[in-house]
């Protein structure tokens, strides 16, 4: 095990590796979602306007409040995920490209690395959180997560704008 580690961390950007890999964490909440909405069955799923309100309150008749509760939970953590992509991209690359500019090798850019391991990890406790928290005063502290993520990807580009600068 440890060789292939060494080989998949000397030989890949496990950074830039990080960004499919946060699609797969968005797209885990969707996916859930789709099971919950269905109850199994991807018949009942209207893919032509899946986002719709006809398509939801058919789902909400088909659900327990609980059951919908959660459905709409993991839309809206899949949604958050989406929309933060962006961000977490732009804060990998401009880590990336500072890295880059030093003229770092691929095995030399932990700071890309231990960058990109930090928000995967902060998105997959968001969106467990998200799933499957459901009191209020514990929820508030997803929004604290979620900080934290912006707060590392802001830090990253501000500071890759500054290195390249200098």
């Amino acid at each position: 095990m440890a060789s292939y580690l060494n080989y998949v961390t000397s030989n890949y950007s496990l950074s830039l590796l990080s960004i499919p890999a946060y699609h797969v964490l968005a797209l885990l909440p969707h996916f859930y979602s789709f099971h919950l909405g269905t109850q199994g069955d991807s018949s009942k799923w209207r893919n032509a306007n899946s986002r719709g309100q006809t398509h939801a309150k058919e789902i909400q008749t088909r659900l327990s409040p609980a059951q919908y509760n959660r459905f709409e939970r993991a839309r809206a953590a899949h949604a958050n995920a989406m929309e933060n992509l962006p961000l977490f991209v732009a804060a990998v690359l401009a880590s990336k490209f500072v890295a880059i500019a030093k003229g770092e090798s691929v095995g030399e850019s932990l700071g890309t690395d231990a960058l990109a391991v930090r928000l995967l990890l902060a998105r997959a406790v968001y969106t467990a959180m998200y799933l499957f928290v459901k009191d209020d005063r514990v929820a508030g502290l997803r929004t604290l997560v979620w900080l934290y993520g912006v707060q590392q990807c802001w830090k990253s580009i501000i500071g890759a704008a500054w290195a390249l600068a200098h």
